[in-house]
């Protein structure tokens, strides 16, 4: 193994680097494939250019004859027979041109091949692999000639079996049609071999297959001696004959009067060889060696003498530029090498060295040896100048292409500069090669010389181009020619703008996302996927078959503060098209206002029922909440029933409709209701008893419910004497006063208002007093009394001492402090237990309205407003506060 991982990490790693060398490797066989599918097309494309320039060339022939023999007799001209002659002579060239050109592009295999092979491509490709064939083709025919003489000889002279003779017979069988086989496939590859050779074989493999097949007996041994002498002989003389033809076939060779891919050989004693092409970059110097061998001579040569030519680039004529001898080594005068070039000469090769290449260099370099009594011979090496050229450029066109054009349009130009030889520009989409295709695909090369003698090139792609090519990126790939390798260098890809109908529009509402509601602003896009955007017309169907048309901006149609009256069928469609169109449908969503009934405000007496609706036209489910003043809940649903009404069923009711699906879809309703009855006071009690020291204050509360708003009145009963006064206090028409007794009492707070009154006097205990608060309407009244019993003042004559007082003020204190807790221990229980009457849901509270001295007693009855029942309150407030100085 190369690489021995001994950890994990260098295992990983080691993948890791197998991992890139296997993506390298499928790039190069992808590259592969490409370019091997380039080189079978461009071998179809060159075959059939051939065939129809030979057809072109033997139409050009025969109507040359038909114009010599339209002139009867008469004699061209100069001129024109000149003419004649030149273009005779070059189409002759060119037919050896084409068998050259051939020679490596595929051809049809021969009938025998055909029924031997099959249709199977046998053509090489290049002159090695064609020389290399050829080689081993000689190599198998003298291997196989030295095996048939000795099989021979042991069959004429050793052993006479009839099994060894048909070994033998199998064996020239085998031989000679293997023979026919491989020069098949060598003439089919360029060599010249001659068809009396060929049949000569034809002939020795029948003739094998007769004595393998010709049975025992006395003819067959009279005749197998004869077979096997002229076997014998045949392969002796092949033998020779390899030898004999040899050195001279390689000397032919050398001096180009023979092809590479001849058979027959002639000896010469002298032997040239030299590469058959040298490749440097201009500017370098290029190292041009001849080796030659005198291996056929008996002794080596005195006198060598060796000379250097080149040939002319026009024309077949040759110049000197080099001469050495054992004496000389001189460099010819007058060539445009004599300053640039040197040669070196040792016992085995000399070599020619050319400095600072030029562009003009390129041409056969022929090396000749003369060693006099020896031969001569020379042979020639091809100095091959390469300069790379400059990194490609590619430039896309700017205006659109349309895929409606007939013929493939210009897409890009792709030139590069200053290369030598020239260099081929190939184009690609998205990384898939274009080749030229009638209609489709054109591709315009033109090569520029300039003064440098250097070429540029440059190359303008015409692409039929289709809708699907709008994403497409074209590049151009430089390939060009380097010592011993091609070169490819890739441009940058550009991509073109196409211009293609649409095929499919589609209308979708843009804003607002969700439903529509009415006064909304709708935004409607139209789009279709041509290029250029088309320009669309909108309309709206208002009933089948009938269409509005509708202003729009461009490929947007706005729609501001739609109503429903705006719903229906939407259609864009393009100007230039009258079968594509794009549509939605619009529904605008909306909710009209709540309807209640009752309307406004609705009259009801107390304890009646009542049914409230609310109702409210919408395009969507709806849902309803009722809502009384203060936001408290009273209801849900369309319909509000109000059962056994009571003043605190009096207010505003407002119903709330709103979509579930659109929230911001809502409205509402109110209706307020007025409940008539009696009035109604403020707790149970329908008489109070207090008791109050006399010459002291206490304030009486009086607060009455009902509708209209009651009226409340005060009647006092005072002493002994029977005197009574009335006053009343009627919807805060002003201060209660009383013209008979002024001194009794006096008003100090008076409220009104729809559903309630409320009044709160103060009044001097100076004897017992009957107090009567009566709340009257038109439908009624309802009195509460109140009886005050004024409780004298007790004083004490003795002296007082402060060691007594303190005595007397702790007995006193201490008990009241007992009294006290258990007096509101008591209350408390009575309270939790329900046995002090305290509405249904209120509390007691003592307070004061306002104050007047230290003595007053006040008591006050009034609603608790932060309540939300409909429960009242009555609160009691008692404060006795004893005035006074002395105690008795």
């Amino acid at each position: 193994m190369l690489f021995s991982p001994t950890g994990v990490s260098e295992c990983l790693r080691e993948w890791g680097d197998l991992e890139k060398d296997y993506q390298h490797i499928q790039d190069t066989h992808r590259l592969y494939r490409v370019k091997l599918e380039e080189v079978t097309k461009l071998q179809s494309r060159c075959t059939s250019a051939i065939a129809r320039h030979r057809k072109k060339l033997k139409e050009l022939s025969s109507s040359l004859v038909r114009c010599e023999a339209e002139r009867l007799g008469r004699k061209l001209s100069p001129v024109e027979a000149d003419s004649v002659a030149d273009i005779r002579a070059a189409a002759d060239e060119r037919a050896r041109a084409f068998s050259e050109m051939e020679a490596f592009l595929p051809k049809p295999n021969g009938l025998y091949l055909t029924l031997v092979l099959g249709n199977v491509n046998v053509t090489l490709l290049n002159k090695q692999s064609k020389f290399a064939y050829k080689e081993e083709y000689e190599k198998f025919k003298l291997i196989l000639t030295v095996i048939l003489f000795l099989f021979s000889f042991t069959c004429c002279f050793l052993f006479s079996y009839r099994a060894l003779d048909a070994l033998f017979n199998f064996l020239l069988v085998w031989y000679y049609c293997t023979l026919t086989i491989r020069e098949s496939i060598l003439i089919n590859n360029g060599s010249r071999i001659r068809s009396w050779w060929v049949f000569h074989h034809d002939v020795s493999t029948f003739l094998s297959g007769v004595m393998l097949t010709w049975p025992e007996g006395i003819l067959y041994q009279m005749f197998r001696n004869q077979f096997l002498s002229y076997c014998l002989y045949q392969s002796f003389v092949q033998f020779l004959q390899y030898y004999y033809q040899s050195g001279c076939l390689y000397r032919l060779r050398a001096l180009g009067e023979r092809h590479n891919m001849d058979l027959t050989v002639v000896c010469a004693r002298v032997e040239v060889s030299m590469q058959e092409t040298v490749e440097v970059y201009l500017g370098d110097s290029a190292h041009i060696t001849c080796q030659y061998n005198f291996s056929q001579a008996d002794s080596l040569p005195e006198f060598v003498m060796f000379q250097w030519f080149v040939k002319d680039r026009v024309g077949s004529s040759r110049m000197r530029i080099y001469y050495v001898d054992e004496n000389d080594d001189v460099a010819d005068e007058g060539t445009e090498f004599s300053s640039r070039i040197r040669v070196a000469v040792d016992r085995r090769a000399t070599r020619l060295t050319v400095q600072e290449v030029q562009l003009s260099d390129e041409r056969d370099f022929i090396c000749q040896v003369n060693g006099v009594s020896a031969g001569a011979a020379e042979s020639k090496t091809r100095l091959r100048v390469f300069a790379p050229p400059e990194a490609p450029l590619i430039q896309g066109v700017r205006a659109g292409i349309s895929v409606n054009a007939e013929a493939p349009s210009e897409v890009a130009t792709c030139e590069a500069r200053n290369g030598f030889p020239k260099a081929n520009i190939s184009w690609y989409k998205d990384k898939m090669p274009l080749l030229p295709s009638v209609g489709r695909v054109n591709v315009r090369t033109v090569y520029t010389v300039e003064s440098s003698g250097l070429y540029s090139v440059r190359s303008t792609l015409e692409y039929r181009v289709l809708k699907k090519d709008k994403d497409a990126n074209f590049s151009c790939e430089l390939s060009f020619s380097v010592p011993s390798a091609i070169r490819t260098v890739e441009s940058a890809a550009v991509g073109v703008t196409i211009h293609y109908p649409a095929t499919m529009v589609e209308l979708w509402r843009e804003s607002p996302k969700g439903l529509i509601k009415e006064g909304d602003t709708v935004l409607l896009r139209c789009h279709g996927d041509g290029n250029p955007s088309p320009t669309f017309n909108f309309s709206r169907e208002r009933e089948p078959g009938a269409e509005e048309d509708l202003n729009s901006n461009g490929n947007v149609l706005m729609l501001w503060a739609v109503s429903r009256a705006d719903r229906g069928l939407y259609r864009c469609q393009p100007q230039d098209s009258t079968k594509l169109k794009g549509e939605v449908e619009l529904k605008v969503h909306y909710l009209d206002p709540a309807v209640v009934v009752p309307k406004e405000a609705e009259a009801m007496f107390k304890g009646e029922d009542l049914t409230a609706s609310c109702n409210a036209l919408s395009s969507l489910k709806t849902s309803t909440v009722w809502y009384k003043q203060g936001g408290q809940i009273v209801g849900v649903g369309n319909t509000l029933r109000l059962q056994d009404a009571t003043y605190e069923t009096a207010g505003e009711y407002v119903c709330e409709v709103s979509v579930p699906d659109l929230p911001t879809l809502h409205t509402s309703g109110s209706v307020h209701i007025v409940v008539h009855g009696a009035p109604q006071l403020v707790g149970e009690e329908r008489e109070m008893h207090l008791d109050e020291a006399r010459g002291r204050t206490l304030n009486l509360s009086c607060e009455a419910h009902g509708h209209p708003a009651p009226s409340i009145a005060w009647i006092f009963d005072s002493g002994p004497v029977p005197r009574r006064c009335f006053c009343c206090c009627r919807n805060s028409s002003g201060p209660l006063t009383c013209a008979l007794l002024p001194q009794m009492w006096r008003e100090v707070l008076s409220e009104s208002g729809n559903h309630a009154t409320r009044s709160v006097v103060s009044v001097a205990v100076n004897s017992d007093i009957g107090v009567a608060c009566n709340a009257s309407n038109r439908f009624g009244a309802d009195v509460r009394a109140f009886s005050i019993k004024a409780v004298p003042l007790v004083t004490s004559g003795v002296p007082f001492s402060s060691v007594e007082g303190g005595r007397v003020i702790i007995v006193v204190v201490i008990p009241c402090l007992l009294l006290l807790a258990v007096l509101g221990s008591a209350l408390y229980f009575l309270q939790k237990k329900g046995k002090i009457p305290c509405g249904r849901s209120g509390k007691q509270d003592i307070s004061s309205q306002e104050k007047s001295a230290k003595d007053d007693i006040v008591l006050e009855m009034k609603n608790n407003a932060e309540a939300k029942t409909e429960d009242t309150v009555l609160l009691k407030a008692v404060n006795v506060d004893k005035n006074g100085t002395n105690g008795q």
